[in-house]
């Protein structure tokens, strides 16, 4: 893990994240990044996974440009492209086009959200669940679409999504 996370292009994804979006954000995707270099050792993969948060902030020809192809293209392929944000259309269906998108992540990119979803989700349960109980149902809903994710990243997403069902549970029974 150490040797990815001291890599040119991966250092250089940090520093960019850092200066070009708030640092709440380059805080979230640099532990999602070293939770992805525990299990991914391609140095692009890691890079895309500190620079996801940065696409509302940059072109994808900048990108490109300072990171290589590969990277930005991973970058490119987990956002979620306005799928979310459809007018006239209600939640069942946004919900639908959501799954279907992750369904087509590459494995490297369902490897990254799939870090992602596990670093929101130990966020969300250190808040008060009756403020965290949507966002942990849509979150563990998330995961059952990342099917081609890295195993181990998705053992670690069951358990936490199965340790916030009890939570919740445990809430909903009070």
């Amino acid at each position: 893990m150490q040797a990815v996370l001291s890599h040119p292009l991966v250092l250089a994804a940090d520093r960019y994240a850092e200066q070009v979006q708030p640092a709440r954000r380059a805080r979230r995707a640099h532990a999602v990044s070293k939770l992805v270099a525990a299990y991914v050792t391609r140095p692009e993969v890691v890079a895309a996974a500190a620079l996801q948060e940065v696409a509302p902030y940059c072109a994808f020809d900048e990108l490109r440009a300072r990171f290589g192809e590969p990277t930005a293209r991973l970058v490119a392929e987990i956002q979620p492209g306005g799928c979310g944000s459809r007018k006239g259309e209600g939640n069942s269906t946004r919900a639908a086009l959501k799954t279907r998108r992750l369904q087509r992540l590459s494995p490297e990119a369902q490897s990254i959200r799939l870090a992602t979803l596990i670093q929101r989700t130990m966020r969300l349960l250190e808040r008060p669940l009756t403020l965290a109980r949507v966002g942990l149902a849509q979150t563990c809903a998330e995961l059952a679409a990342l099917e081609r994710a890295h195993p181990v990243l998705q053992s670690i997403a069951r358990k936490l999504c199965g340790a916030a069902s009890r939570r919740l549970g445990a809430v909903q029974g009070a």
